[in-house]
């Protein structure tokens, strides 16, 4: 069994909220620039004693990294990343930068200087960087899910779940930024993700870069295992490896 760790952050935040995305130094990985829909009502202008209603935002921001900053060598084959398609495009800018896009999704108070600054959210932020572009902060919220539901709170309309619910109430900013290329960068709605460092990566003299990859299965997953990433030669198995463990820390 993998263990799921629920990531969230709580701090506090300037009034203009999307400031976070734009804070860097630059030596750091920063976001060059974003792009954000016009905010719309959430949920379905429901509107809380001393914090008011809440707006949806969502958007694109435009980032870049050093990839020879020692921090970022964790990143697999990042210094063989391609030159960019296009500006604004994920790949290796002209100054040697590696680009990337990420969605993001904020609901926030619909006039900050209107809410109670006695709430315990007041001036606050809950961050979450999602699993696997799924939002994990149903229980964390204390809302039900519904269609919708979690992955696009904006959307749940019933007032008996709104009222109880634990962060909306207090005034919390709610936050959530993709940075996993696991899901569609379009889909903000819903999934958030990252793409990153198309097309994809090559070995200097352009050959196809390849390595182990590792698959994980547990329980009853049946005779066959399909790979999360395609096998470079099919037809040659004798490398492949099969290992068996019964906790996750023990020897293969």
């Amino acid at each position: 069994m993998v263990r799921k760790v629920l990531r969230y952050v709580v701090f506090s935040v300037p009034c203009m909220v999307i400031a976070m995305l734009l804070m860097s130094t630059p030596s750091e990985a920063r976001v060059v620039s974003v792009q954000l829909s016009a905010p719309t009502t959430a949920f379905g202008g429901y509107s809380w004693p001393g914090v008011g209603t809440y707006d949806k935002i969502t958007g694109v921001a435009y980032a870049e990294v050093n990839p020879n900053d020692p921090r970022n060598a964790i990143i697999v084959d990042i210094a063989n990343s391609q030159v960019q398609p296009g500006a604004g495009q994920p790949g290796k800018t002209p100054t040697g930068k590696v680009a990337y896009l990420l969605n993001f999704y904020i609901l926030k108070p619909h006039d900050l200087s209107k809410v109670d600054p006695t709430l315990n959210g007041y001036g606050k932020a809950m961050y979450e960087p999602p699993n696997r572009g799924n939002k994990t902060w149903a229980a964390l919220g204390r809302i039900v899910t519904g269609p919708g539901g979690a992955n696009d709170p904006a959307s749940i309309v019933d007032m008996t779940v709104l009222k109880n619910s634990f962060l909306m109430p207090r005034g919390y900013t709610l936050i959530w930024s993709g940075w996993e290329p696991l899901v569609p960068l379009a889909n903000l709605g819903t999934n958030l993700t990252a793409s990153v460092a198309l097309p994809l990566a090559k070995n200097a003299d352009g050959s196809v870069i390849t390595g182990p990859a590792y698959e994980y299965t547990g329980g009853s997953g049946g005779p066959s295992l399909s790979l999360s990433y395609p096998a470079f030669n099919t037809a040659d198995k004798t490398t492949a490896k099969l290992t068996h463990r019964v906790h996750m820390d023990d020897p293969a």
